[in-house]
């Protein structure tokens, strides 16, 4: 578990320092999300050890919500 723990850090490291570019201990609010245009993150297995990840622009968790329901 320690490891999974270490690996969540740096996946979330990456993401909120290198690519959001946001310093530490920000919180994060929807009006940040909003400015960055973005409302949710797209996770998509490739292959058993490969995975992408991209950011969603803003509305795409709504469409997403309604085009399910």
């Amino acid at each position: 578990m320690e490891n999974k723990n270490y690996e969540r850090n740096l996946l979330g490291n990456w993401i909120l320092r290198e690519v959001l570019k946001l310093p530490p201990r920000t919180l994060i609010t929807k009006e940040i999300l909003d400015k960055l245009e973005i409302d949710s993150i797209i996770l998509t297995k490739e292959r058993d050890d490969y995975f992408h990840l991209d950011f969603a622009k803003s509305g795409s968790f709504e469409n997403f919500k309604s085009d399910t329901l």
